[in-house]
């Protein structure tokens, strides 16, 4: 089927034409030249053409090779009821075959060529940016990607062994001196019951001759307890004072970092969509062009099938 068309139409076969189509089933080319007829054209010759064959079965399918007669029992008169074919009808015979065939031909090449221009168009509506960008030697900006912050522990790791074993240090004296003077701790604890037992130095359990006095005596100096454990907190509030400047400066880093990256990477965003949306207007373009130029190409009707084309066309009129 390569260059063999009718008369009517340009050859499909000529090379500036095929190589516009750029179409994910080369294949599909055959059906279109830039003259023949159209889409809808060629669904109306189609339907058509099943018209013409279904008239054409009819025929063939209601054959008959025999007459028929019918006669009352006991008279020599007989009536035809039915009449076969003659002799001269099968000169007729194998032109219907091959009228049906042709016809059929017809609007199997037609709804093949519709469908094809179908999945042209919706392969160019499919068709996304990166893929058009592909086919076509362009290459896309770079789509733009934040970068990475460092968290708290990243920049405690890089600092030098000083500075590093210094927040180790701070970390474990305020968690050691706060377990001390925690209210619910065993320093705590302590020093209440010695408060406690300042102000009720005897406490008798028991009763009769089972009753038990016990007494309780200070076995240090009151305000020493209390010098310690002011002097305690002092050096918790103190510890805990140094580590929160030291992790808030590291933290402060950390949200300024974040904020710079932020900002680099709306500047970055801005640069890419206006890059972008130049080739993203070039694409759309593009498929408007292709579609409309896919939905002007008109369908050719090959050499063999020209006969039965014109047939076809004139029972439309």
């Amino acid at each position: 089927m390569g260059g063999c068309f009718c008369s009517f139409v340009l050859p499909v076969c000529a090379d500036d034409f095929i190589n516009q189509l750029k179409f994910k089933d080369m294949r599909q080319n055959v059906f279109f030249a830039e003259n023949g007829i159209t889409s809808t054209s060629a669904n109306h010759v189609a339907n058509l053409a099943k018209e013409y064959v279904q008239d054409e079965e009819l025929q063939l399918n209601n054959i008959r090779l025999v007459d028929c007669y019918v006669s009352v029992i006991g008279s020599s008169e007989k009536t035809q009821v039915c009449k076969g074919v003659r002799d001269s009808w099968f000169d007729f015979f194998t032109e219907n075959v091959r009228g049906v065939y042709e016809a059929k031909s017809l609007i199997a090449w037609l709804r093949e060529a519709i469908k094809a221009k179908e999945q042209m168009l919706k392969d160019i509506d499919d068709m996304d940016i990166e893929e058009w960008a592909a086919d076509n030697g362009i290459t896309l900006p770079e789509r733009p990607v934040k970068r990475s912050v460092p968290t708290r522990e990243e920049l405690i790791a890089d600092l030098d062994i000083k500075e590093r074993n210094r927040i180790y240090r701070l970390e474990t004296e305020a968690a050691v001196i706060g377990k001390c003077i925690h209210p619910s701790g065993k320093f705590s604890d302590a020093r209440k019951e010695l408060h406690e037992r300042l102000n009720t130095p005897i406490e008798i359990k028991g009763e009769g001759r089972d009753a038990l006095v016990y007494s309780y005596e200070p076995s240090c100096d009151f305000n020493s307890v209390d010098n310690t454990f002011f002097e305690l907190q002092k050096w918790h509030r103190e510890s805990q004072a140094e580590l929160n400047s030291i992790l808030y400066k590291i933290d402060e880093q950390v949200r300024n970092d974040e904020i710079a990256a932020n900002c680099e990477y709306v500047e970055s965003r801005k640069a890419y969509e206006r890059e972008y949306e130049t080739f993203r207007a070039q694409f759309k373009l593009w498929k408007e062009q292709e579609s409309k130029r896919v939905s002007s190409l008109k369908i050719v009707i090959p050499n063999e099938l020209a006969e039965i084309y014109g047939r076809v066309s004139k029972l439309g009129k």
